[in-house]
């Protein structure tokens, strides 16, 4: 908070009001009056009013003479503050290399690095860091393997050929049409990450269809149901955890059936769903509490 003190003095005191610095500019003459003071969004302080005689207007140890040409002239005078303290906020998918040459492999808040100004500005700077890893886990049923992570772009690879760029596959499950070893190239929020290779060794010969799977709620809370056609003869759904662990599975009839879900801790989870005879189905399922 600034305010005009007295005639041309100018204090600063913080929200609380503890005193931060103060200085004064102009002449000796009783005519002096500071009448309005302003601050810029880069701390710049902006003080006018009108002075008589000569005053000085360098508020440090030296002198910066101006001469009124009548009885009294107005001024206006900026003071560009140094900022001592200054916060860096930054996001990296991958370790980090900071001004202070150090490497950070993990969240920080407590780095600090002195900038020196030759003018005698000096700066703190404050790290304020967050790694944020690209999720590069991958799920696998027969020939159907699905990325972890959702909402990503996904390209696929085919390990065996030197990591070669398979044409389109760049939805986030893949179907292998044959016999290999594939990979995931996952990128998100600017950074890139490849999964482990996942041999397929046996493809479905016949062209199968996809399961349809109907479930609801989602999110839910203590109870999930899933709806299978009379036509659907054996069908199984299993959740696993973001990591890819199995914890819950389960054979289903076909009409409405009802999942207690309510041992699971809130969070997202994956929803997988064989039905005989057809492709697998992966869903994100999400629980609340």
């Amino acid at each position: 908070m600034l305010l005009p003190l007295l005639v041309s003095f100018l204090y600063q005191t913080t929200t609380s009001q503890t005193f931060t610095w103060a200085t004064g500019v102009g002449s000796a003459m009783s005519d002096d009056v500071g009448q309005s003071v302003a601050v810029d969004e880069q701390g710049a302080v902006y003080s006018c009013g009108r002075f008589a005689g000569t005053g000085d207007f360098d508020p440090g140890a030296g002198t910066d003479l101006m001469v009124s040409t009548g009885i009294n002239d107005a001024y206006v005078l900026k003071f560009d503050q140094c900022i001592s303290n200054i916060t860096q906020p930054i996001v990296s998918c991958r370790p980090y290399t900071w001004i202070d040459g150090n490497t950070y492999t993990s969240n920080n808040n407590t780095a600090s690095f002195l900038l020196a100004n030759s003018a005698g500005c000096d700066s703190v700077i404050f790290l304020d860091l967050t790694i944020s890893p690209v999720d590069n886990g991958v799920l696998y049923t027969d020939d159907v393997i699905t990325a972890v992570a959702n909402g990503a772009n996904y390209q696929w690879l085919d390990c065996a050929n030197e990591y070669s760029v398979i044409p389109e596959a760049t939805e986030q499950s893949f179907t292998a049409a044959e016999a290999g070893i594939y990979a995931v190239q996952v990128i998100e929020n600017g950074c890139v990450d490849t999964s482990v290779c996942v041999t397929i060794s046996t493809v479905s010969t016949v062209d199968k269809k996809e399961a349809h799977l109907s479930f609801y709620p989602n999110p839910s809370h203590d109870r999930l149901y899933i709806l299978l056609p009379d036509s659907v003869a054996d069908a199984e759904v299993r959740i696993r955890n973001l990591q890819g662990g199995l914890i819950f599975q389960q054979s289903l009839s076909n009409g409405l059936n009802e999942l207690n879900v309510s041992p699971l801790a809130a969070g997202g989870y994956f929803l997988e769903f064989t039905e005989e005879g057809k492709l697998p189905v992966t869903e994100k399922l999400w629980i609340l509490r």
